[in-house]
């Protein structure tokens, strides 16, 4: 298991590296990523786990901001980033893991809930992300969901106005379940999403 999650972690190098190759910055001094799904399996087993190896490596901005978002139920703050912790102690190899590294980690980590059928609740996450915001910062929503809901988690962010130039999305694969839902899938994020904005 541990294989896995350094090889995750250095694809989501790849990912914030060629974020950084842009048009629109040289570097990344400070970015906000948004994990849709950040409670989940795909998240807290790998995704997490690899993002405290590039932040343990020294690899990550200082001014670098992670929010959770989740679908279910509130999380209160400390709650959510017990979970984390308790997947890094899990799936990140024991000596690789130490308290002062994950405590710097753990301050970089926001919860969001967030229920795809309301506008209100997308506000909430614009106010949470405006909250000791970077002007100009990268903003990457990574999501971690079912395929079915990427459309209306990015036609969500698009009411709010969360989608700009310096805004970049991920999508986890596979994107739906054949070429038909594939397309369907394509077509409506390229609605919000610049071709050159989609990884």
């Amino acid at each position: 298991m541990h294989w896995f999650v350094t090889q995750r972690a250095k694809a989501c190098d790849r990912v914030l590296f060629s974020l950084a190759k842009g048009n629109v910055v040289s570097n990344l001094s400070a970015f906000d990523l948004v994990i849709f799904g950040g409670t989940g399996d795909l998240a807290i087993r790998k995704l997490l786990p690899a993002l405290y190896y590039i932040h343990r490596d020294g690899a990550m901005p200082a001014g670098a901001r992670i929010f959770g978002v989740g679908f279910s139920r509130a999380l209160p703050q400390e709650e959510y980033i017990a979970k984390v912790k308790a997947g890094c102690q899990k799936f990140v190899d024991a000596a690789h893991f130490n308290e002062q590294d994950w405590a710097t980690f753990a301050a970089r980590l926001h919860y969001v809930r967030v229920n795809t059928a309301q506008a209100e609740d997308f506000q909430k996450l614009s106010d949470a992300l405006a909250d000791g915001a970077v002007s100009d910062a990268i903003r990457i929503f990574y999501l971690s969901t079912a395929s079915d809901v990427f459309s209306a988690i990015c036609d969500g962010l698009g009411a709010v106005n969360l989608i700009s130039h310096t805004t970049r999305v991920v999508l986890e694969k596979p994107l739906g379940h054949n070429y038909e839902s594939n397309d369907v899938i394509n077509a409506g994020v390229a609605t919000l999403f610049d071709e050159s904005q989609v990884y």
